[in-house]
């Protein structure tokens, strides 16, 4: 993500380190890695920018915010142990910290799944919820708002079990927008926008949704069976047995769907504080993202930027994107460009 218009910051996924690099200098400077102390990291993920130009970092295993200086140096940490305390094991990754703002207050995601052994149905579609928390210094955390969770789908046959996202279903959404925290549960047709005590300040609409197609249908279905049977065949790999390609076609047959397909897949805010609505469209070859102005009650939608095949959007700083592209050799590379056509109303 960019944390001043001219240098932007990433997690390197191997050595766990974050790097800064310089635009119009050219310097990259690489700090952090692996570990527990101050500064080091186990599951580092950006957070937001500061207002000195340096990066809030959260670490979900560690349920620690860490504060780092535009020089690399920590300049703060917090510690939320007490916020996974409460939870089942496999949940404690899950409860994460979503924004962080200038005062101090920080908020929470936290799912409340339904148990396997009370009112979850054991086969067939269900959805759980999720809850958001605000705490603000000193305080203890307090509800704000809560959305049902992505559509999913539980299948069991003898031996064969699974649970996976309906095809094409609804799911939710959320992040930090400058000083505003945006949620959606894409069924409900807008976008919450919050401000650092939790109360609603606005809302942006939702496109709709589209219907999809039969070819839709089946070309994702033929994407998640080639999915399945990758991930039998690494599980054989680790433990020595034959790859067990029982019951995938049945489960993939299953999956319900969803002719009306969610409006957008993804949702950003960039350092200029505006909000970013990629569009969900199955099989484009494209990405298309709306971008909107929150800062009033009525937000404005600014343009629609599209970008072509190879291209990911990570973060935006006035006319420029920081993107993701991949080589022949699908080596990953971080790219700025400038946007065409920037402030002249497309």
């Amino acid at each position: 993500m960019f944390v001043e218009p001219d240098r932007f910051v990433f997690v390197d996924g191997f050595s766990l380190n974050l790097v800064f690099a310089s635009v119009a200098a050219g310097d990259v400077m690489s700090v952090g890695g692996k570990g527990d102390g101050p500064g080091e990291y186990q599951l580092p993920q950006l957070l937001g920018p500061l207002d000195n130009g340096g990066v809030a970092v959260w670490d979900g295993l560690k349920m620690r915010l860490t504060l780092v200086n535009p020089d690399g140096t920590v300049a703060q940490t917090e510690n939320y142990i007490d916020m996974a305390s409460s939870q089942p094991i496999f949940l404690v990754a899950n409860v994460s910290l979503v924004a962080r703002f200038a005062d101090g207050t920080v908020a929470f995601r936290e799912p409340r799944r339904i148990p396997r052994s009370g009112q979850r149905q054991l086969v067939g579609e269900y959805r759980d919820t999720i809850r958001y928390l605000i705490q603000g210094p000193g305080q203890s955390p307090r509800p704000i708002a809560r959305l049902l969770d992505g559509e999913m789908h539980r299948f069991v046959r003898g031996t064969s079990r699974s649970e996976t996202s309906v095809i094409f279903g609804h799911w939710s959404l959320s992040t930090q927008v400058g000083q505003h925290l945006a949620l959606t549960q894409t069924d409900l047709g807008f976008v919450q926008i919050l401000d650092p005590s939790g109360a609603q300040v606005g809302r942006v609409p939702l496109p709709p949704g589209i219907a999809v197609t039969g070819d839709d249908i089946a070309a994702e279905r033929a994407s998640r069976r080639a999915l399945a049977e990758e991930r039998a065949k690494m599980f054989a790999q680790l433990s020595g047995d034959p790859a067990s390609m029982e019951g995938i076609d049945e489960r993939i047959a299953a999956l319900p769907v969803r002719r009306l397909a969610r409006p957008i897949d993804r949702m950003s805010g960039d350092l200029d504080g505006r909000l970013w609505l990629r569009l969900f469209r199955p099989g484009a070859q494209w990405e298309q993202w709306q971008v909107w102005d929150i800062a009033e009650a009525d937000p404005v939608l600014e343009f629609v930027l599209t970008l072509p095949t190879g291209e990911e959007f990570l973060d935006a700083a006035g006319n420029r994107v920081l993107l993701r592209q991949r080589d022949e050799m699908d080596v990953s590379y971080l790219v700025v460009r400038e946007i065409e056509g920037y402030g002249s109303g497309r």
